[in-house]
């Protein structure tokens, strides 16, 4: 007998309220899903920036352990200077898909700017070393230069975005 006295709106959930939770439910789901995507995205293209860091830092503690007639051009770059990055986050990119690139500068003097640079040569490679390109700059007798600024940086396409990452040092001739 109870039953009876209960009016329509308090007997259930009406179709239309269904509808709305849904739609809700709908979109939340839809937001969650795209917010997802992007941090995937956002942890591969981080994963890649760390993988980059560590092959600078490595290429750069190779250049500092090369002697002196190695980095100003008399003894020739060894080849493991610009190789193709080892690591497993680079594994599925082709090797024309990463760019290794090293210049070398005379160090500028305490008095001297940024954009004084002198260019000594550049190397750039893409691919095995067969690729690899020198290009000489106007300092003449590098051997001479007491430092010389390294500029080594790495880049690579993926997903659609080019992305580079830059690691400069100073590197002086040793005292003798």
């Amino acid at each position: 007998m109870a039953m009876k006295n209960r009016t329509l709106s308090t007997a259930g959930t009406s179709l239309l309220e269904v509808l709305v939770a849904g739609v809700i439910l709908t979109i939340t789901l839809t937001s969650l899903y795209a917010l997802y995507g992007q941090s995937v995205r956002n942890s591969r293209d981080a994963a890649e920036c760390a993988a980059a860091d560590r092959y600078l830092v490595t290429q750069m503690e190779q250049l500092r352990c090369c002697g002196w007639a190695t980095l100003t051009g008399t003894g020739g770059l060894p080849s493991i200077i610009l190789s193709r990055p080892t690591d497993p986050v680079f594994a599925g990119f082709p090797d024309s898909g990463i760019t290794r690139t090293l210049g070398v500068y005379v160090s500028p003097s305490t008095s001297g700017t940024a954009s004084s640079l002198t260019s000594c040569y550049s190397v750039t490679q893409t691919g095995d070393a067969s690729t690899r390109v020198v290009t000489n700059g106007s300092v003449a007798n590098i051997s001479s230069q007491r430092s010389l600024l390294f500029d080594l940086s790495l880049q690579w396409t993926a997903r659609g975005h080019t992305f580079t990452r830059k690691s400069t040092a100073i590197i002086a001739q040793a005292l003798q």
